[in-house]
């Protein structure tokens, strides 16, 4: 059993684990305020305490229904059609701290990649662009995940 550091007049919402079910995601909710926490459960296996603390998000502006974690991940948003063979394609890597990124144009590895992806002299048609993400982590903890999104350009 692990101790929650529950708090009179704190309730625990609702708990999800991340993607990788490494961490665990708490909504809890205490005086009018939706809070999220985060913790490794790895740290507290065995009986350890956790302190839930001030939340990695704290509002009473919104009201959370339930807890979904999205994970670690790379994210790229709805890419128009381009005119012209050039290509700036933004993604968000800000749910991820430490991990390699890397980029795949139409299945060809191009190496570690930034936001925004940027490609010239490409035909006309469809191409599709995958975006990686490796973090190595410590024993069977490392992850990888990836976004894919297909574009044309005309």
């Amino acid at each position: 059993m692990v101790d929650l550091g529950f708090v009179q007049g704190t309730v625990i919402a609702d708990l999800a684990w991340d993607t990788v079910g490494v961490r665990l995601g708490v909504l809890s909710k205490s005086s009018g305020r939706d809070i999220i926490h985060s913790f490794n459960a790895l740290d507290v296996l065995g009986g350890g305490q956790v302190d839930l603390g001030a939340g990695i998000y704290n509002t009473t502006t919104e009201t959370f229904a339930d807890l979904t974690w999205q994970g670690r991940n790379v994210v790229i948003g709805d890419t128009p059609a381009t005119t012209g063979p050039d290509v700036s394609i933004p993604f968000d890597r800000s749910a991820l701290i430490g991990e390699f990124v890397q980029c795949y144009l139409d299945g060809e590895y191009l190496g570690s990649c930034t936001s925004p992806f940027t490609a010239t002299g490409l035909s006309s048609g469809r191409h599709t662009l995958q975006i990686q993400t490796t973090n190595l982590g410590s024993g069977p903890y490392g992850y990888s995940g990836y976004a894919t999104r297909t574009f044309t350009v005309q």
